[in-house]
């Protein structure tokens, strides 16, 4: 499957819903939870992953999508998947230190090839599409980055 920029922007503005949802959380007091492994959870991850699910879903026909928090196990051994961290550092946010980032990536054939990383606190997007990433801007646009040789 291709995934092309359109698609990614779309992705991008779902990353973004779920960050503005738990930044909501974040303001207020809230409860922490522990998942079967001890790690904690909050009412944030459980509610940005419902949106990033929601979102994959309306954005493709019958996704493949493994989460850290509803973490299937149905569906085998798929060559082409989402993988999402609906909240990832919620050490960090439960230290409210801003810390903490929204990860959706497209898996195929075992190599990440798209990659979408949203850091609510910042709201800032980055984009990665093979080997090149971008700077999303206004949910609207890429801008290339271009690392510096040292």
């Amino acid at each position: 499957m291709q995934i092309n920029q359109n698609q990614i922007l779309k992705i991008s503005k779902v990353a973004c819903a779920a960050g503005d949802k738990i930044l909501k959380i974040y303001s207020k007091k809230f409860q922490i939870f522990k998942k079967k492994d001890m790690s904690p959870v909050t009412l944030a991850d459980l509610e940005s992953e419902k949106i990033i699910i929601s979102g994959l879903n309306k954005i493709f026909k019958k996704p493949v999508i493994f989460s850290e928090e509803t973490n299937s196990k149905k569906i085998g051994n798929p060559d082409n998947f989402w993988l999402v961290d609906p909240l990832d550092g919620t050490k960090e946010f439960i230290k409210k230190n801003g810390e903490f980032t929204i990860n959706i990536a497209f898996i195929q054939k075992n190599r990440p090839t798209v990659g979408i990383i949203h850091a609510p606190v910042l709201k800032k997007t980055y984009a990665a599409i093979n080997k090149n990433t971008y700077k999303i801007i206004n949910k609207k646009k890429f801008k290339k980055i271009i690392l510096k040789k040292i």
